[in-house]
């Protein structure tokens, strides 16, 4: 499940999908509330894309405009300038988890069937994964 679904800043809704069982959400703007207030239960695989695709993505969707993604995850942090996608995964790094976790490679994911390289993803909108 999507960020979308629960509101990128919706954290009760965000906590309550994380109750139910077998889900998988999406949630690359809470990083830092799920290191810092992990729920019990809660498997965490963070899935380390390199910063490069990162920034197209980001880029390709508007995510630098200054009252969309890039500002509001900064806010988390504190801060109102840099890279929150740096910003996370040096927070990442640098703090214990207290949860269980796995850590995997971005480009591990293409050989999984719903897999969209690229090449598909390039005219897709924000959101949308079919």
């Amino acid at each position: 499940m999507d960020e979308e679904e629960f509101g990128i800043d919706d954290v009760d809704q965000w906590r309550a999908f994380l109750t139910k069982e077998r889900v998988v959400v999406h949630c690359p703007h809470f990083l830092k509330r799920i290191v810092d207030e992990a729920p019990s239960g809660v498997f965490v695989v963070l899935t380390r894309r390199p910063l490069e695709e990162i920034h197209a993505s980001a880029g390709r969707l508007g995510w630098y405009s200054a009252d969309w993604g890039n500002g509001r995850e900064l806010a988390q942090f504190g801060v109102t300038e840099g890279d929150s996608a740096v910003l996370k995964y040096g927070y990442w790094d640098s703090n214990a988890k207290s949860f269980p976790h796995l850590e995997v490679p971005y480009a591990s994911l293409e050989a999984r069937p719903r897999f969209r390289g690229p090449e598909i993803r390039r005219n897709w909108d924000p959101g949308q994964t079919e």
